[in-house]
């Protein structure tokens, strides 16, 4: 009758035992990074409809504008490109990508030098710092924050960055969320300029300097788009579902 296991035993015991704790922590790992993923892109697509209400509401104030008239006439008469030169405008000021950009306003005088279209800095962007430290990345995180916050948000999603002490959403390893103005997602139909009456304008280096997009009057469809740092994979999250 055997009283006790060899030591060749013992080690092979050992030996299972440490194969099967390396396959559950790596299983447990992928299902731990998996649900971050999947919590980030949940955050992602929660902030992505928030921009959107924000951007159609920005849009329909747009086209009330008091500029409307005099934006009008500087568009010849075209009131397509008028409503598209106010919707860039007013979404712009709405969703600055830098601190610079949260702290200028948006200018456009007629060729006599008479202001066309004159919008202040929001008052909500007041408390942005002159300059910082921030990398681009974070500065358009915090103005995220600030452009669509709401008291209802899940504070476990909020952080702080250490340059600004302004709030802005984190992912699920702490990272920033910002977003992308004038993201192209490759569609033929711009909606700020559905009848492409940008295209070929004479005045549209202007709008395009203003408006910080190079490609406004190019036909493609551009959007202010939610996005993630990289994952740990590598992947970037979009608002848009990419």
């Amino acid at each position: 009758m055997r009283k006790a296991f060899t030591l060749i035993e013992l080690l092979i015991v050992v030996a299972i035992l440490g194969v099967l704790l390396a396959i559950t922590m790596a299983i447990s790992s992928r299902i731990i990074t998996g649900q971050k993923v999947a919590d980030t892109r949940q955050l992602v697509t929660v902030l992505q409809l928030k921009v959107d209400r924000r951007a159609t509401e920005t849009i329909e104030r747009a086209k009330k504008s008091p500029y409307r008239y005099s934006t009008l006439q500087y568009c010849g008469g075209d009131q397509d490109r008028a409503t598209a030169v106010l919707c860039y405008a007013y979404l712009r000021i709405e969703f600055p990508e830098s601190f610079a950009e949260a702290r200028q306003g948006f200018r456009i005088t007629d060729g006599s030098g008479s202001d066309v279209l004159v919008l202040a800095p929001l008052s909500r962007f007041v408390n942005v710092p002159v300059s910082s430290t921030a990398i681009p990345g974070d500065q358009a995180a915090a103005l995220l924050f600030i452009a669509i916050n709401d008291v209802s948000d899940d504070w476990r999603s909020v952080g702080v960055d250490d340059a600004t002490q302004l709030n802005f959403y984190k992912d699920s390893y702490g990272k920033p969320v910002f977003f992308v103005r004038w993201y192209e997602d490759g569609k033929p139909r711009d909606p700020l300029d559905p009848m492409g009456k940008l295209t070929g304008w004479a005045s549209l280096p202007v709008l395009q300097a203003q408006a910080g997009c190079t490609t406004i009057g190019d036909g493609m469809n551009k959007r202010i788009v939610v996005r993630s740092n990289p994952q740990p994979d590598g992947d970037i999250l979009w608002g848009f579902g990419k």
